[in-house]
This record gives C-alpha cells, sequence and structure tokens, in this order.
C-alpha cells in the first residue's frame, strides 16, 4: 500500500447539517443521605451550518456559523426543561467560531463570538464530539496507519488529560476515512468557589469513538460518533453537601448537505 504525506488544504465554502442527543443519568446524595435518581432525555438538536476553509498566513482559517438550529419534539416531555434547553440552544443561532490550525490539524487558537449554553454536561459532550479536526501525523501514512495524540483541553472551565487513538480505514487522492478512540480523564478539581457555595469536580471520564469521511480539500465531513461520560460533582452550600454522579450517553452526527 502507498505511503503518502496527508495535509488539510483550503476548500469552497459548503453547508452541513449535525445531530447530537443525549440521555443523562444521576444519582442525588445529601448530608442526610437522601438519594434521588433522576434521567433526562435531552431532544435531538439539529444545526445547519456554513463552513469555510480559507489560507490564513501558513496555516488555515476554518469558519463555522451556525444559520439554524432546532429541537425534535422527542426526549424529556416536561414542559419546563423543554423551555429551558430549547433558549439555551437557541443561543447558538447566529454565531460564528473560528479556528486557527496548521496543515496538520494543529489548533493554534479557536475564537467564538458568544458563550456557549451553560448546560455544562451536553455541552461538554458536544464540543468533544464536535473536534472540528483530527490531527494528521508528520509522517507519510496509508491504509492501516495508526498514531495517538495527546492533549490536555480545558472545556466549559473543566481541565481534561485525553490519549486518542486514530487509524486510517481508507484513502483516496482527496479523501481520508477515519476510525478514532479517545479517552479523558478530568482529575479533582474546583469548578466553582463562591463565598456561600463551592462546587467540585470528584472525578471525570470521556470516553467517545467517531467513524468519519473528510475531504482534505475543505474538510467536507461525514461523522458518527458516540460518547459517554461519567462526571461525579460534590457542591457544598451553608453547610449541605450534595453529591452528585451523572452518567451521560450522546450520539452526534455530521454531513455535509449535497
Amino acid at each position: 500500500e502507498p505511503r503518502r504525506a496527508l495535509r488539510y488544504l483550503p476548500g469552497p465554502e459548503f453547508r452541513a447539517t449535525t445531530t447530537s442527543q443525549s440521555i443523562a443519568d444521576s444519582t442525588i446524595t445529601t448530608t442526610t443521605l437522601d438519594t434521588t435518581k433522576q434521567r433526562l432525555e435531552f431532544p435531538l438538536v439539529r444545526k445547519q451550518l456554513t463552513v469555510a476553509v480559507a489560507s490564513e498566513g501558513t496555516g488555515l482559517a476554518l469558519t463555522q456559523h451556525v444559520d439554524e438550529v432546532s429541537i425534535s419534539a422527542d426526549g424529556d416531555r416536561d414542559p419546563a426543561f423543554r423551555a429551558r434547553f430549547e433558549v439555551d440552544v437557541q443561543k447558538e443561532r447566529g454565531t460564528t467560531r473560528t479556528t486557527r490550525l496548521s496543515a496538520t490539524g494543529v489548533v493554534a487558537t479557536a475564537t467564538q463570538d458568544q458563550t456557549p449554553p451553560a448546560l455544562l454536561i451536553r455541552e461538554l459532550l458536544t464540543l468533544t464530539a464536535q473536534d472540528e479536526v483530527v490531527r494528521l501525523p508528520d509522517e507519510p501514512v496509508g491504509v492501516g496507519a495508526t498514531w495517538r495524540i495527546t492533549s490536555q483541553p480545558r472545556l466549559q472551565g473543566v481541565q481534561w488529560h485525553g490519549v486518542e487513538t486514530v487509524r486510517v480505514t481508507g484513502l483516496t487522492a482527496g479523501e481520508l476515512t477515519l476510525a478514532t478512540e479517545a479517552e479523558l480523564i478530568g482529575p479533582p478539581q474546583d469548578l466553582s468557589v463562591q463565598p456561600t457555595q463551592t462546587t467540585r469536580l470528584a472525578r471525570g471520564r470521556l470516553h467517545l469513538t467517531k467513524q468519519l469521511t473528510v475531504s482534505l480539500r475543505g474538510l467536507a465531513r461525514t461523522v458518527y460518533g458516540e460518547s459517554s461520560a461519567e462526571l461525579d460533582v460534590i457542591v457544598w452550600n451553608h453547610g449541605l453537601e450534595v453529591t452528585s454522579s451523572t452518567t451521560v450517553k450522546t450520539v452526534y452526527t455530521e454531513k455535509p448537505v449535497p
């Protein structure tokens, strides 16, 4: 199998559709050992994006503009929850995110013109699942090649330590097919410290798998991804301790619009 150097290139603007849907199961325990179990089934979120990849200096600028956002009729039926969720999600409409990266996908900077919604767990998973590009190796590779990427991303105020394994499952002149698996660990850390309340992450774990096909010119992608998260959080408020253990599973897709 011939080997070749893989590099991302600028390309024409295109439109894409993404979907994501999560289910969260939580167990909440208070100082008095009262325990509550809760399941939240988030509606499916669908976004219409306009994406452009242009040359910038020696690298590339990847710009994603959110044209439309909608949520499905399924998911949790509680009207108050759905109303809060939809208001939160709709904040993303009209926002633009620009990521500057090298031809091998090493991110230099990423900017967003509006703070993402405050639904911590869902957004952590969504941000991770939608990682724009897979980092490519410097050396030439062929089908069957595997490499590992270590990272320390900070997502929604949480510091993570991650390892991603990437495998080439298909390669043509302009298109790359990959299978990826990532494991991220969130060590104990304070999430919020206020005079009367402290929120601390006791343990965090994210596991993500993706199958994707990406055009090397312009970065149009077809993606199917699954992620699971385990988050243990402790809140101290006026002497009361509340511990929550949450497991979240998310399915994410992305495809260009013909």
